[in-house]
C-alpha cells in the first residue's frame, strides 16, 4: 500500500484498547482509528486524546452489524487501499442490563 500507515483498534474507548491507541498514537505517525459502537461515546475519547496532543480518528463499529463492518472495511479500502494494523480488542457483551438478565437465563 502506498500512502501514510493505518492501523485500527476496536474496543478502544478504555481500558487495554485506549492505551493501545494512545501508545499508537505516540508512537508512530500513522492514521490511528479508535473504534467504537456508541459513536457519541467515542467523539468524548477523541476529544480528550485530542486535549493530551494525540491525533486519533473516529470510526463508528459495532463488530454484530454486518453492514457496519463491511462500510468500515470499504472506507479503509477508499481511503488506504486496505489496513496495515488491526487490534481486536473488542469483546461482544451485553449492553443493557435487561440484555444481561436475557442472556443469563438462556
Amino acid at each position: 500500500m502506498s500512502g501514510p500507515q493505518v492501523a485500527l483498534v476496536t474496543g478502544s474507548t478504555w481500558g487495554l484498547g485506549l492505551a493501545i491507541v494512545q501508545a499508537l498514537c505516540q508512537g508512530f505517525k500513522w492514521d490511528v482509528y479508535l473504534s467504537a459502537w456508541d459513536v457519541q461515546r467515542g467523539a468524548v475519547v477523541v476529544e480528550d486524546l485530542q486535549r493530551e496532543g494525540l491525533k486519533p480518528r473516529l470510526l463508528q463499529l459495532d463488530i454484530t452489524d454486518l453492514a457496519n463492518i463491511l462500510a468500515a472495511w470499504q472506507h479503509f479500502m477508499k481511503e488506504y487501499g486496505g489496513m496495515d494494523v488491526l487490534i481486536n480488542n473488542t469483546r461482544i457483551a451485553p449492553r443493557s442490563p435487561a440484555e444481561m438478565t436475557s442472556q443469563r437465563r438462556s
